[in-house]
């Protein structure tokens, strides 16, 4: 706890000395239990509460001392002259600022409205929607310059690399990283480590596209995390890879590479899945097939569970989302605003599903409202339809300004912050990530990055 409440006090005093690149590491090192040293289990009170406490802090603070802290705009400068010397600036809505903003004041309203009409007690209420007040981050983020985030950076990327130096240890027996990893179930199968950095999938790409490194140094860092990433056994993170390369590609119009990453993932299927068969597959259906059947066929996924008690993993998710659709269609008086700030272990909670996520903390034994597989079954059962229209309009909101970006764009950072806000999508299909701090922290760090970068002179300089 000690540990914490340092970083904590560490935050504060580098945003009193406006040190940006320093708050955005220790921010990272609270979500991340100190990159993964230290145990939060026993500890009394959760570290992501420090990020939720700093959060509002800047908001108070920044709103009282600058009016323009919520400003839902950003300057934009455009070419006049002959030869670029002439600039025209003129003010352009801010897409993914107004999306947050939207997203945020509907959660308050619905938090209010589950105390106001009793639907939830107000400490289990604040419960359920304190995470998502992470999402205010973006507009203290924002505030950044572009060295603020290259600084990160090189912080981040300094431990990361200590910490995938322990993560390669334990496998020979040195156990000093806490976080999840999974002994392997028999002979045939492989211990799963869960507890990789967070950014390895950033650096990997990374260090692939950008090719102003040098070459030696590339190599080593692509091998480095990217191996942690596979010894993870995450598909969703691997298949979330894959997609930020796919949308580069097709956007840069290098079709030929697209087939290249085509057959790495069928490779992948072929050769590397079977190692992670007990960890990756519990059916005889392979991934690519699963996905095959969701989008032929859905309503069969959800039969094959409640009728024949299939297995699998991502149809299992999609089959558990259903039948919360299905609920919300039975019921439409949850249908547009949901149910409610619920928390699982309430008493208020006496819905009962077929299908969720096994956790023994909770009292029915899995969860109900939500789901640590799919973040869309807390968003549509909690917050309804509209709340999962508000979310869709964020993502959407990235498709208006990102692609442009990733299209026009020569800046390593600026396109990796854009392609990544397609990878956070991909993985809200196999996590609850849009619900965890960490991983909405890492969210509107990437779309800071872009309102950051279209509101500097360097976006002209960095545009083909």
């Amino acid at each position: 706890m000690f540990i914490f409440i340092l970083l904590f006090l560490l935050t504060l005093h580098f945003y009193h000395k406006d040190w940006k690149g320093e708050i955005l590491f220790c921010l990272m090192a609270i979500g991340s239990n100190c990159f993964n040293f230290i145990d939060p289990a026993g500890i009394p009170i959760k570290p992501f509460d420090f990020i939720i406490v700093f959060t509002l802090l800047t908001c108070i603070v920044g709103y009282s001392h600058k009016r323009a802290y919520f400003r839902l705009s950003y300057v934009k400068f455009v070419s006049t002259g002959k030869r670029g010397r002439e600039l025209k600036i003129y003010r352009e809505k801010d897409w993914i600022g107004t999306a947050i903003f939207a997203i945020v004041i509907y959660l308050l309203l619905n938090f209010l409205g589950s105390i106001i009409f009793s639907i939830e007690s107000p400490s289990n209420a604040l419960k359920v929607v304190r995470p998502l007040i992470t999402f205010l981050l973006y507009f203290y983020l924002r505030t950044f310059k572009l060295r603020d985030f290259y600084r990160f950076l090189y912080l981040i990327l300094i431990a990361s690399i200590i910490q995938g130096v322990f993560f390669y240890l334990q496998i020979i027996g040195v156990n000093v990283l806490a976080g999840r990893v999974d002994e392997a179930g028999g002979t045939d199968g492989m211990t799963r480590y869960a507890n990789f950095p967070t950014m390895s999938s950033f650096f990997v790409i990374y260090y692939l596209l950008n090719e102003k490194e040098k070459t030696l140094r590339r190599i080593f860092f692509v091998l480095f995390f990217g191996t942690m990433v596979l010894l993870g056994q995450m598909r969703g993170e691997i298949i979330g890879v894959s997609a930020v390369f796919v949308v580069y590609f097709l956007l840069k119009r290098k079709i030929k590479y697209v087939g290249y990453i085509i057959i790495g993932i069928i490779l992948y299927q072929l050769v590397i899945a079977p190692m992670f068969e007990y960890r990756t597959r519990n059916s005889s259906t392979s991934t690519v097939q699963e996905i095959v059947n969701v989008v032929t066929n859905p309503l069969s996924i959800y039969n094959n569970y409640i009728i024949q008690e299939q297995e699998g993993t991502f149809s299992f998710r999609i089959a558990m989302l259903s039948e919360r659709v299905f609920f919300m269609f039975d019921n439409p008086q949850y249908f547009p605003f949901g149910i409610g700030c619920i928390h699982e272990d309430s008493d208020s909670n006496h819905f009962i599903f077929s299908l969720g996520t096994h956790n023994e903390m909770y009292k029915y034994g899995y969860s109900m409202l939500s789901s640590a597989d799919i973040a869309w079954v807390g968003i549509l059962m909690r917050y309804g339809m509209l709340g999962v229209i508000l979310f869709m309009f964020f993502f959407y909101a990235w498709v208006r300004v990102g692609i442009p970006l990733v299209k026009k764009n020569r800046n390593i950072l600026l396109v990796m912050a854009s392609l990544f806000v397609v990878s956070s999508f991909m993985l809200s299909f196999n996590s609850e990530n849009l619900g965890r701090v960490p991983s909405i922290m890492l969210l509107t760090f990437y779309c800071a990055i872009i309102y950051v970068f279209r509101n500097s002179k360097a976006c002209l300089q960095n545009c083909s």
